[in-house]
């Protein structure tokens, strides 16, 4: 027999309390080696932080927008999220719980006026924040690289324009390109590589501000798409478009 229930959606109060497993279409995965947490991002702004057991917690992007990138402050518990839609990066404390933003920088068209002469159009492509670094090196789809410091998001002075990176460029690669990715030297923090969707790779001098050398592969339609160091600073391997891995020295580009 039917009865009426006396509960009314005033008496009612959802709260939310626990999400368990990967976020809905997964983009993409970051790893701090340190305290052994892993951090997944998916395409409505959610960001999921698994640890050992217990150890997990949910983030959501401000506006839910598609989150293309997180990087952790490796074992400092601090994570960023990268969000291209608003030209974004939001700063997350891990260590409380639950885990809060605690502060977000937007590369606006009068930070870029701020810092150089390039278009003030300018799209946050990657990030990149070497482990124990204070500069996150943000490179853009016009081809620059700018640098953030990791505790206050501001932006430094310091820019490497596409027009420094593309100075030496000649002939059949002479032709606009944005950042791919930057990987810092581990046995000279001077040093860096910042790979351009040209296919070339240039070993950047932060210290007298100017390309050392730079890299080119055999044929003008491969293009970079990622580059990791040797322990010692003195090679590094490229890999491109078609597969193939080179192995580059640095006294012998």
């Amino acid at each position: 027999m039917a009865t009426e229930s006396a509960v009314e959606e005033r008496d009612l109060r959802l709260l939310f309390l626990k999400k368990h497993g990967i976020p809905h279409k997964p983009c993409c995965v970051v790893h701090d080696p340190v305290q052994g947490l892993l951090a997944l991002s998916g395409s409505e702004g959610e960001i999921q932080i698994m640890g050992k057991a217990g150890v997990e917690a949910t983030l959501q992007q401000p506006g839910s927008l598609p989150v293309t990138q997180v990087f952790f402050s490796v074992n400092e518990g601090i994570l960023f999220s990268l969000c291209e839609t608003d030209n974004s990066i939001t700063k997350w404390d891990i260590k409380t719980s639950p885990p809060e933003q605690t502060n977000r920088f937007l590369l606006t068209g009068e930070e870029i006026t701020m810092v150089s002469a390039s278009k003030t159009d300018d799209k946050v492509i990657v990030a990149y924040l070497p482990v124990g670094g204070v500069w996150i090196y943000i490179g853009t789809e016009g081809g620059n690289l700018f640098l953030l410091n990791k505790d206050t998001l501001r932006l430094s002075e310091y820019c490497i324009t596409y027009e420094k990176l593309s100075s030496r460029v000649r002939g059949k690669w002479e032709s606009p390109g944005f950042i791919i990715g930057v990987e810092e030297c581990p046995a000279n923090a001077a040093l860096i590589l910042i790979l351009v969707s040209g296919g070339w790779i240039n070993l950047w001098d932060l210290k007298s501000n100017s390309c050392e050398t730079q890299f080119f592969p055999h044929s003008l339609d491969l293009v970079t798409i990622g580059a990791s160091w040797h322990f010692s600073g003195k090679q590094f391997v490229a890999g491109y478009t078609d597969g193939t891995l080179a192995i580059w020295q640095l006294d012998n580009p």
